[in-house]
C-alpha cells in the first residue's frame, strides 16, 4: 500500500527526531474553549506535513501527535490519557499488547474516537479491534475470499447517506481522488454516513457506532494530499471532531 509519493520512513524518523517525536500545534482558539485531540500514527508512511495541515485548518482545536514506536504506546497505557476530548487513529500498528488493557478501559468509560483510512487495517490479530472500529481490513497481495483489496488514485463519487447528521452538515455528494478499499465489511449496527458505488470500493465508507460507552466514527477517506486538501474531506474531519467532542 506504499507509494513513491509518500515520504520515506527514514525521512519521517529524521523529522520526528528534530521535532522531538511529538508534534503539538495550537490552533485558533474560540469562545467555546479548545478541543484537545490526540493524533496517533505509525505503521504506514504518509505525508505528515500535508496530513497535519488538515488539522491546522480547524479552529478551536489543539492537537498532539504521537507515533507508535515513538511514544504512542506509552501514552496510551497511562492513566492520564483521558485528558483528550477526542482520539484520532491514523495508524497500521500491530503491537498493541502493552497498551490494550488501558485503552479498553478508556473505551469502556466513553472515550470519543475517530478512525481514518488505513487504521482499518491495524491490529490484524486482535479480533476485538474490528468491533471497536466497526469493521476491519485484512489486506493481502491479491484478491481472494476474505482478503481486502485496495486501489490507488481512484476518482470516485461519495454519496452522503445521512444528510441530517451533524458530521455531514454542510456537505452534499462530492468527488474525491483517493484510495479505495474492498472487502472490509462493517458490523451490522453501524449508522451509515457515506457510501460510494465505485466498483473498486466497498459501498459503505463512513459510519458512526458505539463501542461500550464510546462514540466511534470511521471515515475511509484520507490516503494522501489529494484527500487531505479536499475541502469536503476537511469538513468531514472537522465535523467528526466537533461531534465527538460535544458536551
Amino acid at each position: 500500500m506504499l507509494e513513491s509519493r509518500h515520504i520515506s520512513l527514514i525521512s519521517v524518523v529524521v523529522a520526528l527526531g528534530v521535532l522531538g517525536v511529538a508534534a503539538a500545534a495550537p490552533l485558533q482558539a474560540g469562545a467555546g474553549g479548545q478541543i484537545e485531540v490526540l493524533i496517533v500514527t505509525g505503521g504506514h508512511s504518509f505525508d505528515e506535513q500535508a496530513f497535519l495541515a488538515a488539522f491546522d485548518s480547524i479552529g478551536n482545536v489543539r492537537y498532539e501527535h504521537k507515533r507508535f514506536g515513538r511514544g504512542a504506546e506509552t501514552l496510551l497505557a497511562r492513566e492520564s490519557i483521558d485528558r483528550y476530548d477526542v482520539m484520532v487513529f491514523y495508524d497500521m500498528n500491530n503491537e498493541y499488547r502493552s497498551h490494550r488493557d488501558a485503552w479498553l478501559e478508556l473505551l469502556r468509560a466513553g472515550q470519543p474516537t475517530l478512525f481514518l483510512h488505513h487504521a482499518l487495517g491495524a491490529n490484524t490479530d486482535w479480533a476485538e479491534y474490528g468491533n471497536i472500529v466497526g469493521a476491519r481490513a485484512n489486506f493481502g497481495p491479491k484478491p481472494a475470499p476474505g482478503v481486502t483489496t485496495w486501489k490507488h488514485d481512484v476518482e470516485f463519487k461519495v454519496h452522503i447517506a445521512d444528510t441530517a447528521h451533524p458530521i455531514t452538515r454542510g456537505l452534499s455528494d462530492f468527488t474525491i481522488l483517493d484510495e479505495t478499499y474492498k472487502n472490509s465489511f462493517p458490523v451490522e449496527d453501524v449508522h451509515v454516513l457515506l457510501t460510494t458505488e465505485h466498483e473498486s470500493s466497498d459501498r459503505v465508507i463512513g459510519w458512526t457506532h458505539k463501542y461500550e460507552k464510546s462514540p466511534i466514527v470511521y471515515i475511509q477517506l484520507g490516503h494522501g494530499p489529494s484527500a487531505y486538501n479536499n475541502r469536503h474531506f476537511r469538513l468531514l474531519l472537522e465535523n467528526s471532531i466537533r461531534w465527538l467532542a460535544r458536551p
